[in-house]
């Protein structure tokens, strides 16, 4: 029969290894519960992927963000480095943002980089010629649409320099830049879910960091602090989630309106369309966009199709022994500008102006053009009004 030390060492759990310290009274156990993750696992993390972290704190706060992300610490898909003593940054990789994508079910694939020019790459020493910016296609799906979203990245932007985080740009200028172009690309086919991410380089995290703050814990016991953060955080460990923010009706209004023209249009199925009763903001204007996004396809698609027929089906309008009369200035000018009207309004979500003939005359396409102005106008002006709380907020 084992003594008393040999089932005392049995019963106690295995060591997580060196951890960097606690600034609020955090515990192991804390920490463990907060991140449900086992002890083996935790050590693991905390002794490579998260290794730069410089509290218990910090290093709960990197596994959380990426459970919350659906990422793999351990399958280098997250990672928390530094470079040139700079702070440690989390960063994302790119294999990161594509499996966050993909878990939209929405995600439809990247197209093969494709480079242009030629730019001089400075390297110790000398220089290094290699290209000079880079575009890549993600293909994502808006609605039952295969809608492509472009990106460039440009070297002379995206190099960070002569210094340690440089070295791989160096090594593999093609693989980085394209990297980076299929960044740009996924944030604008998925902005709601890539959103806050970040993947700066770590002198602008330095350059965006706060100044150094005085601890109101300072002086205060280890037992002391340990009841602060449980007065802060509750004996769970966890802040109680924010209650979310219902749509208003202005909102819901803006959403049924153009649900109403995409119905129409017989582009959706309304009864698939409809919002619940309880539908939070950040619902409405995800399912607005949408909707946007494939009236907007629509238009476009139409817009292009009875211009092109136009050009080629309608005949000139002729003038003396049937030759044919070239336009007047005037009317040369006002089709030129009905032609930037439309683009802009198809561009701002306007998409209940009527379409004109070409054979319209020039008060038809002027007084066209006025009614364009001023509802281009009103938009825009709900766009400055809508941004200025978010600059204020900056």
């Amino acid at each position: 029969m084992p003594d008393l030390a040999t089932r005392r060492s049995a019963a106690a759990p295995a060591p997580v290894g060196k951890l960097p310290s606690a600034t609020t009274g955090m515990t192991i156990d804390d920490a463990l519960e907060m991140t449900h993750v086992s002890r083996p696992e935790f050590a693991l993390m905390a002794a490579t992927t998260f290794k730069e972290s410089r509290s218990l704190e910090e290093l709960v706060s990197n596994i959380v963000f990426a459970q919350r992300r659906g990422l793999d610490p351990l399958s280098k898909q997250v990672y928390f480095e530094k470079f040139d003593g700079a702070t440690p940054s989390l960063t994302t990789s790119i294999d990161g943002l594509r499996s966050i994508a993909y878990q939209t079910g929405k995600y439809a694939g990247s197209s093969d980089p494709v480079y242009r020019g030629t730019w001089e790459m400075p390297i110790e020493g000398g220089k290094k010629i290699v290209p000079a910016e880079c575009l890549v296609t993600v293909w994502a799906m808006v609605g039952d649409r295969k809608c492509a979203f472009e990106a460039t990245a440009h070297m002379d932007e995206s190099y960070p320099g002569i210094s340690g985080r440089g070295r791989m740009w160096r090594q593999w200028p093609k693989r980085m830049l394209a990297t980076a172009a299929e960044r740009l690309a996924l944030r604008k086919a998925f902005p709601s879910v890539l959103g806050g991410i970040g993947d700066h380089e770590p002198e602008e995290a330095a350059a965006e960091e706060p100044p150094p703050r005085t601890s109101v814990t300072n002086g205060l016991s280890d037992a002391a602090k340990a009841q602060l953060y449980d007065e802060f955080f509750g004996q769970t460990g966890e802040l109680p989630a924010p209650a979310p923010q219902l749509a208003d009706e202005t909102l819901r209004g803006r959403y049924y309106d153009r649900l109403k023209t995409a119905d129409e249009r017989g582009l959706v199925d309304p009864s698939e369309w409809k919002l619940r009763r309880g539908a939070t903001t950040v619902e409405v204007e995800a399912k607005l966009q949408e909707l946007v996004a494939i009236l907007n396809a629509d238009t476009l698609e139409h817009a292009r199709g009875p211009a092109q027929s136009a050009a080629v089906t309608e005949p000139a309008e002729s003038g003396p022994g049937g030759v044919a009369s070239p336009p007047a200035p005037a009317r040369s000018g006002l089709w030129s500008d009905n032609q930037e009207l439309q683009r802009k309004a198809v561009e701002l979500g306007i998409l209940d102006l009527p379409t004109l003939s070409t054979r319209a005359d020039d008060d038809a396409i002027r007084e066209w053009n006025e009614t364009a102005r001023a509802r281009i106008k009103v938009v825009e002006d709900e766009l400055v009004g809508e941004a200025r709380p978010q600059e204020a907020l900056i």
